[in-house]
Parts: C-alpha cells; sequence; structure tokens
C-alpha cells in the first residue's frame, strides 16, 4: 500500500531544475535555491519552475524502504545479522574480503535475509567456491613444481659437505721445555 502510495506521488513529483539552466548551460541542471531579492521563481509566481517543497515528500511508512519494501541494513561481520527480522534486507559492505563474503551470503541464506546488493546468491557461491578450488589447484601445481626444482638444484647434505677432520692433539708441543 505504501508502496504503491509512494510511486503515486513521485510519479506527479515534477523534475526541479536549476533556474536558468536551459537559458545558460554552463549553470548545470542540479537543483539550487534561488537567492535573488527580485527572483519571480523564489517568490512562487505563478507559470515559473517549481520548488521542492514538503508535499513532494514519501509518505512517512515508506521513508527509507527500498524498492521491494524491504529496509536496508549493513552487514559487515556475522554479528549484525544477530538483529535481522524479515522487513530488513542485507546490504553486504562494499570493504569485505571474499572469504567473509561467503560466510555472510551463506547465513544469510540459512536465515532467510534477502541480500539487496546481490543478485543470484546461490549462483555466486557456487561461482567463487569453484574459483576458490581452481585457485588452491594452481598453488599446489606451483608448489609441487618449486619443490622439484629445488631438488634438481641443490644436493642433498650428505654430498654436499665432505667429512670433517678432527685434529689430533700433538703431545709434542705441550711436553717442550
Amino acid at each position: 500500500m505504501t508502496l504503491s502510495l509512494r510511486a503515486i506521488i513521485k510519479k506527479k513529483k515534477p523534475i526541479f531544475r536549476r533556474v536558468h539552466s536551459g537559458i545558460m548551460p554552463q549553470l548545470g541542471k542540479s537543483w539550487r535555491k534561488p537567492r535573488g531579492v527580485h527572483n519571480k521563481t523564489r517568490l512562487g509566481l505563478r507559470g515559473k519552475i517549481r520548488t521542492p517543497a514538503l508535499g513532494y515528500g514519501s509518505p512517512a511508512t515508506a521513508r527509507g524502504l527500498d524498492k521491494t519494501g524491504l529496509r536496508p541494513f549493513l552487514v559487515a561481520n556475522i554479528n549484525d545479522l544477530a538483529s535481522a527480522t524479515k522487513n530488513h534486507g542485507a546490504v553486504l559492505s562494499s570493504t569485505l574480503g571474499m572469504r567473509k563474503k561467503i560466510a555472510l551470503v551463506k547465513a544469510c541464506l540459512e536465515k532467510g535475509i534477502i541480500i539487496l546488493n546481490l543478485n543470484h546468491p546461490e549462483t555466486f557461491l557456487k561461482e567463487t567456491q569453484e574459483a576458490l578450488a581452481k585457485k588452491k589447484d594452481e598453488k599446489k601445481k606451483i608448489a609441487t613444481k618449486k619443490e622439484a626444482e629445488k631438488k634438481e638444484t641443490l644436493p642433498s647434505k650428505k654430498e654436499a659437505t665432505p667429512p670433517k677432520e678432527t685434529p689430533q692433539p700433538n703431545n709434542q708441543e705441550k711436553n717442550a721445555p
């Protein structure tokens, strides 16, 4: 109800453009409040462009909701999901690493929480886990290759070091007067 009402109100809302932005292109189209003493738009005269007012706002019940009707909340770790309800939609933090992101997506799927900034969580999980497995295999291949190269280049310790000769004590030097 409130979302449909918000859509109706927003459809009637005009696009607020800056005064004289059509005449002087260097001004730009983004809204700026007119402050001139004789400005007709500021005075609210008929036939001039409309200015933003309270009447164009969304209904209080629909304020802060996204287009699906869920209230977004930021998730940076698993503890943040504890306070989530079915009326909330999770927004994963942009600074998350892949490992933590995977853990959060799994937790959201278990609890039935919708993730607003991830279109298909199931496919995301499948693709990332395949990519991680592939990466692990590549690392193992590289590690085994390095070990093989080390064995070829370095001889074993027995071959590399000759046997140590222990010096024999010279009794003649000690007994010398």
